[in-house]
């Protein structure tokens, strides 16, 4: 069966609702900070747009204002779009919790969606977990979420240390038994467990994209819980006991596709160079954006309007445009912003220079 996006909606928690990247977010939030020279929030869009979604909620709480701007000065054009920015209000709004119990009382939620974070960069298509979401509810009418899983082995530079997930799953209908962080100390399983279940998988090998194909009724399941703040709590509330709480949550795996969330700067280098890398392709630099960028080969993109005056761009180079490079200066595994003036005589190594910067002549730069 060929699953449309039509009749499904889009919800983007654009708020990350953590200080990891203070004290840059104090002004900006995270979700426009720039991520190879372009707002992560376009990420998340333009995958959304890629998979036929076309209408989007998005809940913003910090920075909502600057927000709005950028929805408007990039996508008001756009009338084939339609984006919905709810703005929560902070004194009230703390967490994911608060966010999907304030999106349950405003009531635009009147069928299926997909929930995901405004910091997710992939290039998944998104139609086989759509497709299993439906055999699961046509199975299983107690089933109320499909979480998106990547294979990423431990130690991967996309998996950080809050995905480090030990995952039970029944492997013949792919449903969620236990959700656990594998820094906890102790692992308890009942023995019922085994009991309802003939075959059971413990897998260590999956991160969670926290993209979410939910139920209408899930914004309301989280207001039934006011103590629940994150989606790791809600998903072990849900399938904890299995004797009173009949509702369901199975899982979808990824083993080809490119999807991470940029939640913290670990993670923000390393999807930066998977970019550059083209592993998320055709989620490049080079395709076609406001932004020209020609491609020169071994990950370096340089802008249409970028001006290099004999300097050296080793591999994995993002140059924006207007900007200038000196003469006999050196980067490689970086990105530079827009007009920015980078003087004579300066290496940049693994670094990430954001707009309308000027680096004097003679400095070295290394994991900035």
């Amino acid at each position: 069966a060929v699953v449309s996006t039509q009749s499904t909606g889009a919800v983007i928690v654009a708020d990350s609702f953590n200080s990891r990247f203070k004290p840059i977010t104090l002004d900006k939030p995270r979700c426009l900070l720039p991520l190879a020279n372009k707002p992560l929030l376009d990420y998340t869009i333009s995958h959304l747009v890629d998979n036929g979604f076309w209408d989007l909620i998005l809940l913003s709480c910090a920075h909502s204002d600057q927000i709005d701007q950028h929805l408007s000065d990039t996508y008001g054009s756009d009338s084939r779009l339609t984006i919905r920015n709810i703005i929560l209000n902070s004194d009230n709004v703390a967490n994911l919790g608060d966010a999907m119990r304030e999106l349950s009382v405003d009531g635009v939620i009147r069928g299926p969606f997909v929930l995901v974070t405004g910091d997710l960069v992939s290039n998944m298509d998104m139609r086989s977990a759509m497709e299993a979401h439906q055999r699961n509810k046509k199975r299983d009418k107690e089933a109320i979420m499909t979480c998106i899983l990547k294979r990423v082995l431990p130690g991967h530079p996309t998996r950080g240390l809050e995905d480090d997930l030990v995952i039970c799953v029944d492997p013949e209908t792919n449903q969620l038994l236990r959700y656990q962080n594998a820094n906890s100390k102790r692992f308890e399983y009942e023995l019922d467990l085994f009991n309802r279940h003939e075959v059971v998988d413990f897998r260590y090998d999956l991160m969670n994209t926290y993209v979410i194909i939910c139920e209408a009724h899930v914004p309301s399941r989280f207001g039934d819980h006011f103590d629940i703040q994150e989606m790791e709590s809600f998903i072990k509330n849900i399938i904890g006991d299995e004797e009173l709480c009949s509702e369901t949550i199975y899982m979808h795996t990824l083993d080809h596709s490119y999807a991470a969330r940029v939640c913290n700067l670990w993670t923000y280098h390393s999807v930066t160079q998977d970019i550059m890398g083209r592993w998320v392709y055709p989620v490049v630099p080079d395709r076609p954006s406001h932004d020209k960028y020609i491609y020169r080969g071994d990950g370096v993109y340089l802008s249409h309007s970028a001006k290099n005056y004999k300097a050296q761009i080793d591999k994995n180079v993002i140059v924006g445009p207007e900007s200038t490079l000196g003469r006999e200066s050196r980067v490689s595994d970086s990105v530079i912003g827009s007009r920015c003036e980078i003087k004579s005589d300066v290496h940049i190594t693994n670094s990430h220079v954001w707009d309308e910067v000027t680096i004097e002549s003679g400095c070295r730069i290394d994991g900035a």
